[in-house]
């Protein structure tokens, strides 16, 4: 019998096996029990621990330094300081703010974090907590320019993450040439434009969240925010960090009414200047081509169900609409 072996993609860590070397590294005590919650980017374990709830984030082998994931740690402690809410970062006995564990891969840097109740945005999206949750990206970006590591974080490279993935794109899009065509012009506009607004450097950058869209903030039954998923942190505008959450809007068909109330909200705590505001179109399509991008190289990881990936039609029509409107050809 003939047989072929073929590797794995990205494979599922036994959450037994998992939950005993969290359990060692935080201490959290007994009865213990961790079980896969989710999977998507990363992977996503609930761990029950002495009567509390922790998620343990589990990052896709070959994807993530175990520097990142400190930053993002660190960042979180900052924020949490500051009051804006989150799943709280758990340290370690040791005070270390991971753990390294060791799968088919390869090594997998892991994170542990308080459980958050509720329900995602996404589930019953009003115009109250989208106004809310605008004062608070407000919080975190004026925090943000307040911390003191914020230049040393990494960069988050929108010319250089398309130029990456950008032949995994071509590839999944040889079977339609015209899009095809159509993306290779889009793709040399939008790095040459990222590229002369880095030159300028006189856009207000910071770290940032790096993924904010309707799924990534959960909502109990009094309305209270509690933002989530910072694996994506860097430095980058703060006006593209907005972007992320207009653009999950539009591509989840919501009414436009949620963006005008968030940035309503956001301007409470941190008005935008002019030179932000006309960037705007630019910063829409950087965000939605390289959503493109990304899709197209990790499809085989993680499928399309997992990205919500809306078709074909849908961004042939839609980045065109905004690469006409930031008049980038």
């Amino acid at each position: 019998m003939n047989q072929h072996i073929i590797p794995a993609a990205h494979t599922i860590l036994d959450a037994t096996a998992l939950g005993g070397a969290i359990n060692a590294h935080y201490g959290l005590g007994t009865p213990f029990l961790c079980e896969l919650l989710h999977r998507g980017m990363n992977d996503f374990y609930l761990v029950r621990a002495a009567g509390k709830k922790y998620v343990a984030q589990v990052c896709r082998p070959g994807t993530t330094l175990v520097e990142k994931v400190d930053y993002q740690m660190d960042f979180m402690l900052h924020l949490d300081a500051g009051g804006v809410p989150l799943p709280v970062p758990q340290r370690g006995v040791d005070g270390s703010g991971h753990l390294i564990v060791a799968g088919p891969e390869g090594e997998r840097p892991v994170a542990l974090f308080a459980f958050v109740e509720g329900k995602a945005f996404s589930a019953d999206p009003t115009a109250s907590v989208s106004r809310k949750m605008g004062v608070i990206f407000g919080q975190i970006h004026k925090l943000s320019e307040a911390w003191a590591q914020t230049k040393s974080g990494p960069l988050i490279d929108r010319e250089v993450g398309i130029a990456k993935a950008f032949p995994y794109l071509e590839k999944l899009i040889a079977h339609r040439p015209v899009d095809l065509a159509y993306y290779r012009e889009v793709a040399d506009a939008v790095t040459a434009a990222y590229r002369a607004v880095r030159s300028a450097d006189n856009v207000p950058s910071g770290t940032i969240h790096g993924d904010f869209h309707i799924h990534n903030a959960f909502i109990r039954p009094n309305d209270d925010v509690t933002i989530m998923d910072f694996d994506a942190c860097g430095v980058d505008f703060f006006a593209q960090e907005l972007m992320s959450y207009r653009w999950s809007i539009e591509k989840n068909d919501l009414p436009m009414a949620l963006w005008d109330v968030f940035l309503e909200g956001y301007e409470t705590v941190r008005p935008l200047s002019d030179l932000e505001r006309s960037h705007i179109p630019l910063f829409l399509v950087g965000k939605e081509f390289q959503y493109l991008c990304g899709f197209s190289r990790a499809v085989n990881a993680i499928g399309h169900v997992a990205f919500h990936f809306p078709g074909f039609d849908w961004f042939a029509e839609s980045v065109r609409r905004h690469v006409d409107d930031a008049k980038l050809l």
